[in-house]
């Protein structure tokens, strides 16, 4: 982890329903180093020892005694300027406590930001995979584009023609027919969920070319508005 300070944006998972009322149930929450220590670790006080008391001149005799209501001011003192970040590290012990506590663990925004690249990734490989099965041919390659935006096309075309009023009425009365009236809106439904997974599908996989095969991309959008 990158050194972190106070105003740090971090990203914190717990492991269980969380410390307190205020975060029970949070997960993967977004929040500051000194957000994260006020809000929820604060008021445990367990970081007792992790800072020196602060003194005013005069406070501690000669024989380096001091009197209990100047300790207890000097402590006070002390724990204001560990958690303004002057007085010992609060940002290390916080990492520290929630390691050794085992309650949750704490991300940098550019670890959360490489974590969820790698799945994201990881999930469009396995995507462009599926298609490339389908298709048969290699994802990623001159062929594999060609057919994408293909079956692009002909995904629009045909639900433009499922959605047309013609089509819709010739439901309707199947649906009628049959005595299922009731039915014609859940298979509409059904036609509307397959037309948006599957154009989600593809146009994420587009996206992801565009991405990662500039070049090649550029090269047959050009060939397209060729007319080749």
């Amino acid at each position: 982890m990158n050194k972190l300070t106070l105003d740090s944006e971090v990203i914190v998972t717990w492991y269980d329903q969380g410390l307190d009322e205020d975060c029970q149930g949070s997960s993967g929450q977004c929040l500051t180093v000194r957000e994260l220590y006020n809000d929820h670790l604060k008021k445990d006080r367990n970081f007792e020892g992790k800072y020196e008391p602060v003194y005013n001149d005069g406070d501690v005799d000669v024989n380096g005694d001091v009197d209990d209501d100047k300790f207890i001011a000097g402590y006070a003192r002390g724990l204001e300027a560990y958690e303004q970040g002057i007085n010992g590290d609060i940002v290390e012990d916080i990492i520290e406590y929630f390691s050794n506590a085992d309650i949750g663990y704490i991300m940098s925004m550019e670890e959360y930001s490489k974590r969820e690249k790698e799945k994201d990734l990881v999930k469009m490989e396995k995507l462009a995979s599926k298609y490339a099965k389908i298709w048969g041919c290699t994802a990623g390659s001159y062929t594999y584009v060609k057919l994408l935006m293909s079956t692009l096309n002909d995904l629009d075309e045909s639900y433009e023609r499922e959605s047309g009023y013609e089509r819709k009425a010739e439901r309707w009365a199947a649906c009628q027919y049959a005595g299922a009236s009731h039915s014609y809106w859940s298979d509409e439904d059904f036609i509307n969920n397959q037309y948006s997974s599957s154009y989600a599908e593809l146009t994420a996989v587009f996206n992801w070319l565009h991405l990662n095969c500039p070049l090649l991309m550029a090269c047959i959008q050009e060939e397209e508005l060729a007319g080749k």
